[in-house]
């Protein structure tokens, strides 16, 4: 056991000697010592090198508590951070101009300069996640997520004026940041709002309030003629927006406070749910525009497809050249390429889609959205258009799928017919070499015949001479002829030309078969 001892310092640095100390009593309890407190023993065990990041999850981005009234600005630009890791996005593709690739260093740089600008902290190295007030003119809140990097800014409406023009250029907590600074935010722009929380309505009665709170909302967004609202956070607010972006190129969110229910952190966490639908609803409809390209990519490649089965169909009842198969053969191999291609680029776009609707709608249920009489209804507006852009983003990638795996198996079919049909071919190959070799066998064993006799014939021929010659100097015995000893002699020089002409076949053929055999038995 590891005795650490703690003295009670009087005066200035007893709070950092016990925040030091404390700091060692966790590190020595991550080692696995058993750590006493004086005469108070502390139980300590082997942690898992990931449960204290783990545990810091929980408290990484906490909702920010904000005075009531106030109002807050956001601004999230796309980083490209998962299409350009992920390979998917292309040159001259919809998604080039909104995911713009932002490195991670580049974010963090950018916020240091603002933090530098107002003597604030900056955020740490590599820092995904900052809070900070900015020397008391606003408070600033950054968020740095796979695609897009969002910033908040926070400003109490306390001066005079900001609850009856809280969207005024000069009451907007942006108005406060170094307007270069603001410019050359990295990355484009895909949300930018405006949310005031006013003051609370004064009415006597539920109807008049509603007319009050609508009345001003109208107001506020500038007479829109469509807005939409919605109760949240279990009635404590009222939300109105017309999710346009107006001349500020800010869209514009009006939550008013009802008596009794709304405190700071309600507040806080309303904003930033708020900002959360409107981002991620942006970022699931940023998938819509490649859908609608690729349709009618998809519908000419799905004619040019059929084409080809029926070319392959007519070629497979005609019997078509090989020449001819090989060509809708290459035509099925391009068009699965293509389509491979077209796969490959949105696969990770729909299903970042499918992903941020998924979030649209965790959002609208943590918000709670309770509809208000008479209002068209937030979550009606934000579903009816988000759900069936993520379902036409479903269709256009499993008309793609679909059209890679019938291009692949038509691809397979050709493929086989062809081994069949080159199979068969080198079958008739093989018969007719087969069929040409019985024939040189049956002419070489002829002329073999013909030899023997041409030879023996000739043979004869000489042995004739020589006997004639000897029969005319009287060397020939009484009684025997030239002609007899001829007749005699031709079976026996026949016999003996067969025999010799055999012994060398056999010769000549064990040569040039010696050196194959003793290189098979080499590498035998």
């Amino acid at each position: 056991m590891l005795l650490l001892q703690l003295r009670t310092v009087a005066g200035r640095g007893a709070g950092r000697l016990f925040a030091t100390s404390t700091v060692q009593i966790g590190r020595l309890a991550q080692c696995g010592h058993d750590v006493s407190l004086g005469s108070r023993r502390i139980t300590t065990f082997t942690s898992h090198e990931m449960r204290s990041k783990v545990c810091g999850l929980y408290y990484e981005r906490m909702f920010e508590k904000v005075t009531l009234p106030t109002i807050a600005s956001t601004i999230t630009t796309t980083n490209g951070g998962g299409a350009h890791a992920s390979g998917s996005e292309e040159p001259g593709s919809p998604l080039d101009a909104e995911l713009t690739h932002v490195p991670h260093e580049a974010d963090l740089e950018h916020l240091r300069k603002l933090c530098n600008f107002f003597h604030a902290h900056p955020p740490a190295p590599g820092a995904r996640f900052h809070s900070v007030d900015l020397s008391g003119t606003c408070h600033v809140r950054w968020e740095r997520h796979t695609e897009m990097s969002t910033y908040t800014f926070f400003k109490p409406a306390t001066g005079p004026g900001d609850l009856d023009s809280p969207f005024a250029p000069d009451r907007v907590p942006v108005s406060v940041l170094p307007p270069e600074w603001v410019r050359t935010i990295p990355g484009a722009v895909i949300v930018a709002s405006h949310i005031a929380i006013v003051g609370e309505s004064k009415a006597d009665t539920a109807t008049s309030r509603d007319e009050d709170e609508f009345r001003l909302a109208k107001q506020l967004l500038n007479h829109n003629g469509h807005i939409t609202g919605a109760a949240v956070h279990r009635g404590a607010f009222r939300a109105y927006s017309d999710w346009r972006v107006h001349g500020d190129s800010f869209g514009r969110i009006v939550l008013l406070p009802m008596p009794g229910l709304a405190h700071r952190m309600a507040g806080g966490k309303v904003i930033q749910r708020l900002v959360e639908l409107d981002k991620y609803r942006k970022m699931a409809l940023v998938a819509l525009p490649l859908a609608s390209q690729l349709a009618p990519e998809i519908d000419g490649l799905m004619g040019e497809l059929q084409a080809v089965m029926s070319e392959v169909d007519a070629d497979e009842s005609n019997g078509g050249s090989r020449r001819r198969q090989q060509d809708l053969l290459h035509r099925l191999c391009s068009l699965t390429a293509l389509s491979l291609r077209h796969q490959a680029k949105s696969d990770f776009r729909f299903g970042a889609a499918r992903a941020y609707a998924q979030i649209v709608d965790d959002r609208l249920d943590d918000l709670g959205t309770e509809k208000i009489v008479g209002v068209p209804s937030i979550r009606t507006f934000v579903q009816s258009t988000t759900r069936p852009a993520i379902r036409t983003c479903d269709s256009v990638g499993e008309r793609l799928k679909s059209l890679a795996r019938s291009s692949q198996l038509t691809a397979e079919l050709m493929r086989t017919s062809l081994t069949v049909r080159q199979q068969a071919h080198s079958a008739e190959q093989l018969d007719e070499i087969k069929h040409t070799s019985k024939t040189q066998v049956l002419l070489q064993e002829s002329v073999e015949g013909l030899s023997v006799v041409a030879i023996t014939y000739y043979s004869c021929g000489v042995l004739g001479y020589m006997l004639k010659s000897a029969a005319a100097v009287g060397a020939m015995p009484a009684g025997l002829g030239p002609e007899v000893v001829m007749g005699a002699a031709v079976p026996i020089v026949g016999f003996t030309v067969w025999r010799g002409l055999h012994e060398m076949k056999e010769k000549v053929l064990g040569e040039s078969a010696g050196p194959a055999s003793g290189d098979s038995s080499k590498r035998t």
